[in-house]
């Protein structure tokens, strides 16, 4: 009865401290009070998401090839100019989406294209 208990205890802690894991707490929610980025990775090699605003730059995350992530623009930088969001991948020349002038609900879908100077950006309203 002992041996039962403690591995239900085991089993218990390991339930709970899976069910809240960096990746899922990371999936931000939909709101119209931020600013998404939903970002596929055509390219090989896996990109490092930043935006930057006002000569500050805040990591996003991290796309592997073939996937598509979403993130959000962090709320500070909304309202201080305009927002670029940029792609480094290692070895390689950065994308950057541009200047986007963003507002609070806008989307902002950016594929990293197979050949990086065909990379895209749009802004799409909610």
């Amino acid at each position: 009865m002992r041996g039962f208990a403690a591995v239900a205890f085991v089993l218990g802690a390991f339930a709970c401290s899976h069910a809240a894991t960096p990746r899922e707490a990371a999936t931000p929610t939909k709101s119209s009070s931020q600013v998404r980025v939903d970002v596929t990775n055509h390219y090989s090699l896996s990109a490092e998401l930043y935006a930057v605003a006002a000569g500050v730059k805040q990591r996003l995350g991290t796309v592997n090839p073939g996937v598509t992530r979403t993130f959000v623009v962090p709320p500070g930088m909304l309202g201080a100019g305009p927002v670029s969001i940029v792609a480094e991948i290692i070895n390689e020349n950065p994308v950057a989406s541009g200047s986007l002038q963003l507002v609070p609900g806008d989307v902002v879908e950016f594929e990293i294209a197979t050949h990086l100077i065909g990379s895209t950006a749009h802004v799409r309203g909610q």
